[in-house]
This record gives C-alpha cells, sequence and structure tokens, in this order.
C-alpha cells in the first residue's frame, strides 16, 4: 500500500510526550543488558560443545527447543547495541554486538549497525530501507507455501542482497569486513570442536529466523495481519516476549528508540490510550500459520512510502 504521509511515529512522539513527559526519563542506556549478553552467549557455547557427544536428532531437537530461542535473544540484544542501549559510549556497542554475533554465524551485527538506524529514519522508502522487501522478493516468494518457508528461512541473506537497492550506504565498508573475519575465525574454532557443535549453533540461527514461532517475529513489525496494511508498525503483546526480551513491544520502540528494552512494557502501560486501540499481534505461532496459508501476497502487506 502506498501512502504520502510522512512517518507517524514522529507525530505520535511529540504527542505522547506532550501528554506524559515522564517518559522522556526512560530514554537511557541500560547497562545491565550487557550481563544478560555475556550469559547468553556462554550458555549457547556451552551447550553447543555439550551437543558433539549427542545424536544428530538431539542436535536438531535442542537447536529448535532451546537454540532457537538464544539465538532470537542474541538478534535482540544486537539490536539494542544499535540503538547505544546498552552502554553509553557507541564504541563499547559496537564492540558489544560483535560479541552477541558470535554464536549466530552470519554477518549480523554490522549488518544491522549499517542499515538498522536508516530503517528508523526512512521507515518504508524502497530507496532507503532495507527492512522492506524488492518487488522481486514478492513477486518470487509470496504466494507459494514452500518459497514463503524459503524466503523466512533466509532472510538474512535477501536483506544482505536489498543492499545495492539502497543509496544510502555503500554496500561494502570496513567495518563489515572485520564482522565478516571475526565471524570467519570463530567458525573455524567451533569446527575445530566437531561439526555438531557448529551444526547446533547454524541450526538454533537458522531456527530463529524461520519455521518456528520466533521466526514470526520479524513478520509481527510492519506486515498488515489481513490484506490490509493499515498500520507502518505492529506490537505483539504475547507470552513470548518473556523469552524475547520485549521485542514485541515495536510500536513503541519505533516511537522512542532510545528506551531500552526493559522500560518499553512501561511506555505501553504510560500511554495505553496510545496503544490500546491500535492492531497489534497476539500470537507469533499463528501469525507464522497466517503467513504460510496467506491466499494473497503476503508480503505485499507493508505500508510503502514514495
Amino acid at each position: 500500500m502506498f501512502v504520502s504521509h510522512p512517518d507517524p511515529h514522529i507525530q505520535r512522539r511529540k504527542e505522547i510526550l506532550s501528554k506524559h513527559p515522564n517518559i522522556a526519563s526512560l530514554v537511557k542506556a541500560n547497562p545491565l543488558s550487557a550481563i544478560w549478553i555475556f550469559a547468553l552467549v556462554a550458555a549457547h557455547i556451552s551447550l553447543a560443545a555439550l551437543m558433539q557427544d549427542s545424536s544428530w536428532f538431539l542436535v536438531i531437537l535442542v537447536s529448535y527447543c532451546v537454540g532457537a530461542f538464544i539465538a532470537h535473544a542474541l538478534w535482540v540484544f544486537i539490536h539494542e547495541c544499535c540503538h547505544g542501549l546498552v552502554f553509553k559510549s557507541q564504541k563499547m556497542n559496537v564492540l558489544l554486538s560483535y560479541f552477541c554475533n558470535l554464536p549466530l554465524i552470519v554477518v549480523a551485527a554490522e549488518t544491522f549497525n549499517k542499515y538498522h538506524p536508516i530503517h528508523h529514519e526512512n521507515l518504508g522508502k524502497l530507496e532507503y530501507d532495507s527492512d522492506l522487501p524488492s518487488d522481486w522478493e514478492a513477486k518470487f516468494f509470496g504466494r507459494n507455501f514452500l518459497t514463503k518457508i524459503v524466503w523466512l528461512q533466509f532472510l538474512p541473506i535477501f536483506v544482505f542482497l536489498r543492499g545495492p537497492r539502497l543509496k544510502k550506504v555503500p554496500f561494502f565498508s570496513l567495518q563489515w569486513g572485520v564482522n565478516f573475519l571475526i565471524q570467519i575465525i570463530f567458525c573455524w574454532m567451533m569446527i575445530q570442536n566437531g561439526w555438531k557443535t557448529f551444526a547446533y549453533m547454524a541450526l538454533s540461527t537458522v531456527f530463529s529466523l524461520g519455521f518456528h514461532p520466533c521466526g514470526a517475529r520479524w513478520l509481527s513489525e510492519h506486515y498488515g495481519p489481513d490484506s490490509k496494511a493499515t498500520q507502518e508498525t505492529y506490537s505483539y503483546y504475547g507470552i513470548l516476549n518473556k523469552l524475547s526480551f520485549n521485542i514485541g513491544y515495536h510500536s513503541e520502540h519505533h516511537d522512542f528508540p532510545g528506551v531500552p528494552w526493559s522500560s518499553l512494557p512501561r511506555v505501553s502501560r504510560i500511554a495505553g490510550e496510545f496503544y490500546g486501540e491500535r492492531t497489534s499481534h497476539r500470537s507469533w505461532l499463528k501469525l507464522l500459520g497466517s503467513f504460510l496459508s496467506a491466499p494473497d501476497n503476503f508480503i505485499k502487506r507493508r505500508i510503502v512510502r514514495s
């Protein structure tokens, strides 16, 4: 759906702050997130090492039932680092995002650092917003059950392929090269421990993006729940926010990108009159089913700004 009006989050932010100025006090970094990051990375690597002596069936099962949730949480904290919501020093946030990235295998930290701020600044603009699918993606993957699974499962690759379409940042950068080199070295180290160790981490990342409740998170943020896209951004208020560090509060996040994950529910409660009547998602699993079974082109359920 094409629109010509400006990003509504900017105006809503002004309206919310005029009525609830105390929300401004929530805009600050949360250094305690670093403790969660170190704990999650340590747990993920330790579990990966244990998988080396397990059966392949157990490797796949644990990757899906446990690893995917840890990997998804690490994606969330890379997002927090990208917004400078862990430390006051942006250099420290970048380094921490690289550490977060280690068990995810793919190059995620610098991709977020490069493209995500522009997503916020140019929401829905095809030439700037890397979160917006290209036309060829919707045409090729949009209607078939199996092709939709492929698209969702390998979404980071498609985001990377959108790079040449974007005009505001170079396709490659020195920082991306550093991130890539770090990941290569880490993957080599994990493979030395055994292929099952590496497979556990790789599968956990794949499951956190695709055919899994966490995989639907990537759909819940900006895709409409029905055939008509009526909002720029949608929130998810289900139970999995507890395991996903409140990433579901996405309307609140776009209104206040300087508020860390730990305070987003407070924004929602304080300004409840602004969020209560907005369309939102209650189940990622239900949304995943809707995505796979939708008779229309689900990938086109986005507001595009000319």
